[in-house]
């Protein structure tokens, strides 16, 4: 049994699912039961529309709020502390798959909060992550880019998908007094998004975090990664990216040449940015020695083999991609 956390394997622990220590880093005791009262279908009919007020349907999957209750993780209206994402009907394997891929972030060095894969009531795996915009005392300030690009929310969603992510990183820039770590945060996090398919990396799934309230209105940090999962394997024909990658819709003479993103389009990116190519270099390099244990977790995810085949294929072509100097 590989552990529904960190998927290594298990030898003795109180849960036969669960490393006693990851239930602790997750969920603050080894007491807490990754076990819930409740299955999909309650989920997806009842539990979700009683609970959800405060929550909203992002992306590919229905959120719900929840809360420790003692040892037990119940639904909730307010001061949640979790968030769950039981898979949806017509996207299989979600749960699974944004695990798998939220681990591989990890990896790849990009600030990742607890998370992991808890049991409904009928068996069925539901992925849980551990808030970080709230602490025990307060909320912790975040805000993501269509609010920091002063982007009205419309009925269809499309304002998630305007503007580029050259824009975005000037964005940064804006807000953080031009801190170029927060710029290589983001380059890393996109070029982590294109390795694993993610076309859905919109705006509102990149966000800014403030730590320290003294240094208000400048953000210190990106937040914690988040809603990152491969959906080429659910939409194939998807675009690559979920914004235009350079501002203007233009591209790199390399990418007109050759049909695809590769490596000179991110120097270019990092270029416009006033990051230089040694630094953008670097961040590939990392991922690309990091390419074995991404494709590890794969293996040893709950994913089955089908939809964990079509990922690991979608993966090698970015990688292959990546890889090409220009």
């Amino acid at each position: 049994m590989r552990c529904h956390i960190c998927l290594e394997d298990i030898k003795i622990s109180k849960f036969p699912e669960y490393h006693d220590r990851c239930i602790k880093k997750l969920f603050g005791s080894i007491r807490v039961s990754p076990h819930l009262d409740f299955d999909k279908k309650d989920f997806m009919t009842r539990i979700a529309m009683e609970n959800s007020k405060r929550m909203s349907i992002s992306g590919v999957q229905q959120k719900l709020s929840m809360r420790l209750d003692g040892d037990r993780l119940v639904p909730t209206d307010v001061n949640g502390t979790y968030i769950l994402k039981p898979t949806p009907y017509e996207f299989p394997e979600a749960s699974e798959n944004e695990h798998a891929s939220m681990l591989m972030g990890a990896i790849a060095g990009i600030e990742t909060p607890p998370l992991g894969l808890v049991l409904l009531k009928d068996g069925e795996k539901a992925y849980i992550i551990r808030r970080f915009d709230k602490n025990e005392n307060a909320r912790v300030h975040c805000e993501d880019m269509t609010q920091l690009l002063g982007l009205n929310r419309d009925a269809g969603g499309e304002y998630k998908y305007l503007h580029s992510y050259e824009e975005v990183g000037k964005a940064i820039l804006k807000h953080t007094n031009g801190n170029k770590g927060c710029v290589m945060d983001f380059i890393r996090r996109l070029i982590f998004n294109f390795l694993i398919n993610n076309g859905d990396y919109h705006l509102k799934n990149i966000s800014l975090q403030l730590v320290s309230p003294s240094r208000e209105p400048v953000f210190d940090k990106m937040t914690p990664n988040y809603d990152a999962l491969d959906t080429r394997i659910y939409f194939p024909d998807e675009y690559v990216f979920a914004l235009d990658f350079l501002a203007g819709n233009s591209f790199t003479s390399e990418y007109e040449a050759l049909g695809f993103f590769s490596r000179v389009d991110f120097l270019e990116l990092g270029k416009r940015l006033g990051i230089n190519d040694k630094a953008v270099d670097a961040l590939i390099s990392n991922f690309i020695s990091k390419k074995e244990k991404m494709i590890s977790v794969l293996q040893k995810s709950y994913m089955s083999d089908k939809i964990s085949s079509k990922y690991h294929a979608n993966l090698s072509s970015r990688f292959k991609a990546l890889e090409v100097v220009g």
